[in-house]
């Protein structure tokens, strides 16, 4: 046991694991940022099928450009992000997982809805049917609002475990509290299938809400003194 505790306060880095989850944090937002940034001005699903196609047969690298900055962020920065979250709130054990439960989901859902827009990214050149660009823009605009409801897991679970070990400031717990309920109502995008109504904005607020909870526990987790 003293030997598995040691381990899990190994400085890498010369920072512990806890401290340096924060950093991996605060950089995936960065990178996610980036590389929506870098993506553009990215069609929706209202968008007439033909503007729709030329815009992925003259943008389709750049796009995946993007996506793959996307990628990384999530991959190499938030995914441990949420692993050492749950260790800075190792004292709250069920709410800890289930936030490292809802954070994982999160990437996995993410990574399936991106699928889709990729596909005609890569082979925008290679598809002649307009119904064929809609029907994986609509497959995409389905798959992007379930991560809204996995935030709502993640945003509840981790607002409950900031509330019973109060590591963190209780203002983070409200706000967490408060974004999950724009995660789970966001679900509604799909049945709404408005990419501009209310629902899909609900999850346009959740993603950027993860942002900024992200860069605040992060900055707190790197912020604090090793045990």
């Amino acid at each position: 046991m003293a030997m598995g505790a040691q381990a899990n306060t190994m400085p890498i880095f010369g920072l512990s694991s806890e401290r340096l989850g924060g950093l991996l944090g605060i950089l995936g937002v960065v990178c996610f940022v980036v590389g929506i940034l870098v993506q553009g001005d990215v069609p929706r699903i209202d968008d007439p099928a033909e503007e729709i196609h030329a815009w992925f047969i003259d943008n389709g690298e750049q796009y995946l450009i993007g996506d793959f900055i996307i990628a990384l962020g999530v991959v190499f920065g938030l995914v441990p992000f949420f692993i050492a979250l749950r260790t800075a709130l190792a004292a709250a054990p069920f709410w800890s997982l289930l936030a490292l439960v809802g954070g994982l989901f999160f990437a996995l859902v993410g990574a399936a809805a991106s699928s889709f827009p990729g596909a005609l990214a890569v082979g925008a050149e290679q598809i002649e049917d307009d119904s064929a660009v809609m029907a994986l823009m609509n497959a995409g605009f389905y798959g992007f609002t379930a991560p809204g409801l996995v935030l709502g897991l993640f945003f509840v679970s981790t607002a409950m475990a900031i509330k019973q070990t109060g590591v963190f400031a209780l203002a983070l717990a409200w706000l967490c509290l408060a974004l999950s309920v724009v995660g789970i109502l966001s679900g509604f995008a799909a049945v709404e299938g408005d990419p501009r109504g209310v629902f899909s904005l609900l999850g346009l607020v959740a993603l950027i809400g993860l942002g900024v909870v992200t860069l605040a526990l992060g900055w707190s987790m790197l912020m604090r003194k090793d045990a």
